[in-house]
Formats: C-alpha cells, structure tokens, sequence
C-alpha cells in the first residue's frame, strides 16, 4: 500500500481490489452497506449522532469472531458478504509509525469496550479523520492487535466522506416548521 500525505502531515495509505468482509443477521443482508447503528450506538471509530461508520474486517474468520463476541453464541443466523474494495485516502493505525505521530499507544486502541474510557482514543482519532474527509482507516482488531494473522484487521469508511467527494452543497436554508 503506498504511502500518501494530507494536512494532517500523516502517512495516508490505499487500497486497491483487496477483499473484506462485512457479516449481518441475514434479515438485515439488504441494508449491508448502511451505517445504521454505527450512528445511533457508541461505536470504537464512530460517534453516536455525529457520524456513522461502515465496519469490515480483512477476513470472513475475523469478521465472525468480532460479531459473535459482540452478541455471544445465541444470535441470529448471520450473512457475510465479501467486498473488493479500492480506497486511496486511508489512516493506517495498524502502522507504529501512524500511531507515534497520533501519540497514540496499539493498546490504547484495542482496550475492551467494557473497560473505563475504552472508546477515547479511537473516538478522537476518528473525529479528526472524519473532520479532515479522510474515507476511512485501518484499524487493529482487538482479536489480533499486532497482526500477527493474515487479514486479520479493520477497515472503517465513513459514507458521507465518501458521498463529499462527489456532491457539492451549494447552500443551507433554516426553515420555520409551519405547524407552529
């Protein structure tokens, strides 16, 4: 992956033709590439109602194991759908070099979501890259936080970054509801 730079003078990497993976319950399958609850929960690299987040891991094996630790062995049956995704405007926190221009530390990243402050870091961080209209990052998994398994890491888009780079706003006008 090449490196590239932005404002934010950190190395911004891309993708090109690499396979993720994104696993729903199968009744959901449809909305697959919604950021639905991303947006409405507390999630490690969004924020509840400032913005949402696509989740995807690098493998179908780690994609499994993050849903069915997130809602245990008894959840529905799943659907997982395997994506060729190309990006060029990436955050790689999988990278020491990434992390040490953040001051960001790999377990400050992958702390349980049970544990004190656990979302801060990441939060931060993709505040920043939502604010800079990065498309998204690399992320550790908490499964395997020093890559040490093929695949075995995050990718996170954030959608209106993506939809930015093809719409122009051109305006916004405050209108008083009539029913008032």
């Amino acid at each position: 992956m090449p490196a590239r730079s932005n404002p934010l003078s950190l190395p911004l990497v891309a993708v090109k033709d690499k396979h993720f993976w994104r696993c729903l319950p199968k009744p959901h399958i449809q909305t697959i590439l919604e950021a639905g609850p991303s947006f409405t929960q507390e999630r490690r690299y969004s924020v509840r109602g400032e913005f949402g987040a696509l989740y995807f891991s690098g493998s179908k094996e780690l994609c499994l194991r993050e849903i069915f630790g997130r809602s245990g062995g008894d959840s529905e049956v799943m659907a997982c759908v395997e994506f060729e995704i190309t990006l060029d405007r990436l955050l790689d926190l999988t990278r020491l070099q990434t992390r040490t221009k953040l001051r960001v530390q790999l377990e400050d990243l992958i702390r349980p979501r049970t544990a004190k402050d656990a979302y801060a870091a990441p939060q931060a961080i993709a505040r920043r890259v939502y604010a800079e209209r990065l498309q998204g990052l690399l992320a550790p998994s908490v499964h395997d936080a020093r890559g040490e398994k093929s695949g075995w890491l995050n990718l996170v888009v954030y959608p209106a970054n993506l939809v930015r780079a093809l719409i122009r706003e051109v305006g916004i006008e405050e209108i008083a509801s009539p029913f008032y």
